[in-house]
């Protein structure tokens, strides 16, 4: 359903469940990255903890970087190739983004994506 959705509005639905097939909460620890009823705080019962997360935010990050790569170049000119328009033509050259509709819900997606990225540094940085 989440994919469903995100293909009928234009975004890209990134899958963090299969990833974490194998590490549920009745895995002991560190194989687990959802927490059990057993919890180190500040933790929630059947939430993803923080090997959970850092998974979360490899995969995402991965998905950004696909999508990135994938991304129409444009030349100095601002010009996507020779079909171009004019408003390509006359644009200032840009880095490959993300397509955007200017909803909150970009804004949301973007800064859930580098809570996830930034946790995952985190962790790396405490292992």
């Amino acid at each position: 359903m989440l994919a469903e959705q995100a293909a009928a509005h234009d975004a890209t639905y990134v899958d963090i469940y299969t990833p974490g097939i194998g590490h549920d909460a009745c895995q002991l620890p560190p194989n687990a990255w959802v927490n059990g009823l057993v919890l180190v705080p500040p933790s929630y019962p059947a939430h993803p903890n923080q090997l959970g997360l850092a998974d979360a935010g490899r995969v995402v990050a991965a998905a950004i970087q696909q999508r990135l790569a994938a991304a129409p170049s444009t030349s100095a000119t601002g010009t996507a190739g020779a079909a171009g328009t004019q408003a390509d033509r006359t644009a200032p050259p840009r880095a490959a983004t993300l397509p955007a509709t200017g909803r909150a819900d970009d804004l949301a997606v973007g800064l859930v994506a580098l809570a996830l990225g930034l946790g995952a540094a985190g962790l790396r940085r405490r292992t």
